[in-house]
């Protein structure tokens, strides 16, 4: 029986690093971020026009949902700043993404003008977790 070479060099220095929990956690905050991201503030770039033609409402008003939302945001930055420094981000993120789950549900439910406003607004404080 022929033994097998240990891996030296590149090889082994990848190896290492794929099995490093390190990794695991940064891959995974990037993928969590990149959808998070991705179905809130990006979505509506792709989507504005479709929802303001399915609606009938403006292109200002499906557009002014994500300015709501980003005014949200920063305006509780401070607040959710001061809980991730208390309880650490984990939880703090662990739950905004919960609420952009709530908060995506709801926006695509949403029938009236107002309804749809606060749905964006309601992800501004989701997003910033």
């Amino acid at each position: 029986m022929q033994e097998r070479p240990t891996p030296t060099g590149a090889a082994s220095a990848w190896g290492a690093f794929a099995r490093d929990p390190a990794t695991h956690a940064v891959v995974a905050l990037g993928f969590t971020q990149i959808i998070a991201w991705g179905t809130t503030l990006y979505a509506l770039g792709v989507l504005g026009k479709p929802i303001a033609a399915d609606t009938g409402w403006s292109q200002s008003l499906v557009f002014g949902g994500l300015t709501i939302a980003l005014l949200v945001s920063s305006a509780a930055s401070t607040t959710v700043g001061r809980l991730i420094d208390a309880r650490g981000g984990r939880p703090i993120m662990c739950a905004g993404s919960i609420l952009i789950a709530i908060g995506l549900v709801a926006l695509s439910q949403v029938t009236h003008p107002y309804a749809y406003l606060a749905a964006w607004g309601f992800l501004g404080l989701a997003m910033r977790m």
